[in-house]
């Protein structure tokens, strides 16, 4: 496996893996994957279809539970036994379909499961402040530079791709004290939709947030990543400082190309 990522004498290690292994079946998903996400890093995570990507991403983010090896978060193991575990733990992911509810608003959907209530009438139960959410809610996405009218009002269903991609985003970044997991984030989007979300992440990094970004589009993940994560067939392949690789060679390693086979060994 080829590394030059040099990020043992860096930052604290947000996110670390080692010999992480999950299998479904007879299937490895995943085999003795290890790489670590500093504090302050954006990482990209490449490989063909059924490389491991998603299985890994669900696994940090408490869909499914490793099988070997061990995960740590700011150094403590961790294992989630659900995503709201995860998100407990400051780990928030943003899925290709979104996980947004189409007949909600912005802030409701932000705010979906977690609610701020403020106290009922005359000791009644409490009763869920609508206010507090349209305002944190509008503070969020006005941080992110984006221009969603009547975030209170207005039915997800009734935005535009970006617009809902960068709800979703302002949610994860609102919950997500500690990670960030980013799955195909301009996918299906139009360009200037692909632009504004990709503004978004730049903004992001600017802020030194730790991310995880999922990507096909390799001059994405050139003009977003400090370094690339590359998976085969389960196994991890190659760790790369983005500014010391290129897109050929990391296409090289997705396919297991002979030229960088012999490279690798």
């Amino acid at each position: 496996m080829i590394e030059r990522s040099n990020v043992s004498q860096g930052p604290v290690a947000v996110l670390r893996l080692s010999d992480l292994g999950k299998r479904f079946g007879a299937v490895t998903a995943l085999d003795n994957v290890s790489f670590e996400v500093m504090d302050g890093e954006t990482v990209g995570l490449v490989g063909d279809n059924g490389a491991g990507k998603s299985t890994l991403m669900k696994i940090i983010s408490g869909v499914h539970q490793h099988d070997t090896g061990r995960m740590e978060v700011w150094g403590q193991e961790q294992s989630f036994a659900s995503p709201a575990s995860a998100r407990e733990a400051g780990i928030e992911a943003v899925y290709q379909d979104l996980a947004l509810v189409d007949d909600m608003s912005v802030a409701e959907n932000m705010f979906l499961g977690r609610e701020p209530m403020k106290p009922g009438v005359l000791g009644q139960l409490g009763v869920i402040d609508h206010r507090a959410m349209r305002d944190q809610a509008t503070q969020s996405i006005s941080r992110l530079g984006v221009n969603i009218p009547g975030l209170g009002n207005t039915l997800v269903r009734k935005m535009s791709g970006g617009q809902r991609q960068a709800a979703a985003i302002a949610r994860a970044i609102y919950w997500g004290r500690r990670l960030i997991l980013l799955d195909e984030p301009t996918a299906a989007l139009g360009v200037k939709e692909q632009n504004q979300v990709e503004k978004l992440v730049q903004e992001l990094r600017q802020k030194k947030l730790p991310m995880l970004l999922i990507a096909h589009n390799m001059p994405l993940i050139f003009r977003l990543t400090d370094r690339v994560i590359v998976l085969r067939r389960g196994r991890l392949v190659a760790n790369l400082r983005t500014k010391e690789t290129t897109p050929d060679e990391v296409v090289g390693f997705i396919t297991g190309a002979e030229a960088v086979d012999a490279i690798a060994t």
